[in-house]
């Protein structure tokens, strides 16, 4: 089943990357709204840790050091996205997707006979069938990209449905199901 995954994700990849460079992005352009190109007053807020997720894909465009009687409306620069620094956090956290989302699924499911993957909306979602001890088994299996201010970082959530010979059921009665231990 490992390895039938393994294929199945790899060609997820290319997809995530977009979609956390995208949300990776998005955080760059509200901090740059919010609290200006120098980030001014960030760390008195409860987005603090923002900051560093903007500086670990960012690089300061401006002068390393300013006078403390400069107003601040008028110093210069700020904190640009480095698109190299963009690529490799972003892929970074693709190839973390994939071996969370392969975890969360063996986790869930077992092993399974006869395995068929369906690839259901992009990088959001799968449909996985197969056999266990005789029963159908069934899950739609979707990965939410999320992201938690009070750290600064993206993660991912993952949501699913599980059917056994066509009945729903939960991942603690499916574990029950088949006798292992939650």
């Amino acid at each position: 089943m490992k390895q039938i995954l393994d294929q199945a994700f790899e060609g997820q990849k290319k997809e995530l990357t977009e979609q956390a460079s995208r949300t990776l992005k998005a955080q760059h352009k509200y901090v740059m709204e919010q609290y200006g190109p120098r980030m001014s007053g960030i760390y008195n807020t409860r987005e603090y840790r923002l900051a560093d997720l903007v500086k670990s894909i960012a690089i300061w465009d401006g002068p390393a050091c300013q006078p403390a009687h400069i107003p601040e409306s008028e110093k210069k620069g700020s904190w640009v996205i480095d698109e190299s620094k963009l690529q490799k956090k972003a892929e970074d956290h693709a190839q973390k997707s994939v071996d969370q989302w392969k975890a969360k699924i063996i986790s869930k499911l077992g092993n399974l006979d006869n395995i068929s993957i369906s690839k259901l909306d992009g990088a959001c979602g799968f449909y996985i069938t197969g056999d266990r001890d005789g029963r159908s088994v069934e899950i739609n299996q979707r990965m939410i990209l999320n992201f938690r201010y009070s750290t600064g970082t993206i993660f991912n959530q993952f949501p699913s449905r599980i059917y056994v010979d066509g009945k729903s059921m939960s991942e603690n009665k499916y574990k029950e199901v088949f006798k292992e231990v939650a």
